[in-house]
């Protein structure tokens, strides 16, 4: 059996309308020896009739049908990581793309420096995939640089410098930290940014490729709507304070710029709580507020500098992150 140089491993999940513009932009590829596994997740809609059907064309794709939906996509995903052929693993979405050279200009940057990762510049699109001006590293900065991989975590807290979507893994690598890691914590939206960091420390070397990954932002997407989905972020957020101060115990200014984020987070999912607590039934409403006095307690358990005055008040106590939240609230909602 032939060994592809790259597998391309695609979570799907009700996409009908996403997906063939993401596997026509693998098909497009210059370089071409690659493998595509495609996991469904017990998609509702056309996904897997369609994937289906680009398979029946093409013996590189292949489908994984999941017997039950995972609820997001971090396990699809690393189903098709543990199912890859290839010596090098890359994570495509099923709604996104990648530019035609995108998967040549990653593993020539990976032979030519040999590094366990390399990550690429993700573009921002809107729904139709047309780029709206925000890059992620920025226009301006250095592609030639090469990190260690504690280098490579540390410009992704406080905010992304870095990009982790479409990053091409050696497959060793990536499948040994899958194994130890499949369960290793919740399951959820937002607990693939803590696997990128993760993965990222465990490599030696990470190195920058100017390739260019579309990332389409849904509006209709968990992490744009309002959901009980949607505080599963405070669930990741204390799993990544730990992760944090386990790994990076010394770094002061680290940690304090992890505080301040996932201050500002717990902040804005209490905003987004008060604004729309008629959403929610009973149950939902007191396990929301329960996890928001829980991560709020887990973050100003420690001290955090730096802040302006309205995350002064924020942090003084949970009673007045309550009121100040409120009052913000209503001054909102009067400017409306």
């Amino acid at each position: 059996m032939h060994t592809p140089v790259i597998s391309i491993s695609m979570p799907a999940y009700n996409v009908e309308k996403y997906i063939g513009e993401a596997i026509e932009s693998i098909l497009a590829q210059t370089f071409t020896d690659w493998e595509l596994i495609i996991v469904d997740d017990c998609s509702k809609d056309k996904t897997l009739a369609i994937a289906s059907e680009y398979a029946a064309k093409d013996s590189r794709i292949r489908i994984i049908k999941r017997k039950e939906n995972s609820g997001s996509v971090r396990l699809p995903r690393l189903d098709g990581v543990m199912a890859a052929h290839g010596t090098y693993i890359c994570a495509i979405d099923s709604d996104d793309a990648i530019e035609p050279e995108y998967l040549q200009k990653m593993i020539d940057r990976q032979r030519e420096t040999r590094s366990d990762i390399v990550l690429c510049r993700m573009r921002l699109c809107n729904q139709a995939l047309q780029e709206d001006g925000r890059i992620i590293p920025n226009a301006q900065y250095n592609m030639s640089r090469i990190f260690c991989g504690r280098e490579a975590v540390i410009a992704t807290l406080g905010e992304w410098q870095i990009a982790m979507a479409g990053m091409l893994v050696t497959s060793d690598l990536y499948k040994d930290y899958v194994k130890r890691n499949y369960n290793a914590f919740i399951n959820t939206v937002y607990a693939d940014e803590l696997d990128h960091r993760k993965l990222l420390l465990e490599a030696s070397f990470v190195a920058m490729a100017d390739a260019s990954y579309l990332y389409r932002q849904q509006s209709g997407s968990v992490i744009h709507q309002v959901s009980f989905r949607r505080f599963d972020e405070l669930k990741v957020a204390i799993y990544y304070l730990d992760f944090v101060f386990q790994n990076f115990s010394n770094d002061g200014f680290t940690i304090n710029k992890v505080l301040q984020e996932c201050l500002e987070k717990t902040y804005r999912c209490q905003q987004m709580f008060l604004a729309n607590k008629k959403v929610f039934k009973k149950e939902e409403r007191n396990y929301i507020s329960k996890l928001i006095k829980t991560t709020y307690k887990r973050v100003t358990s420690n001290e955090i500098t730096g802040l302006g005055l309205k995350y002064k008040l924020l942090s003084v106590s949970y009673p007045l992150f309550i009121a100040t939240t409120y009052i913000i609230n209503a001054i909102l909602s009067l400017k409306k």
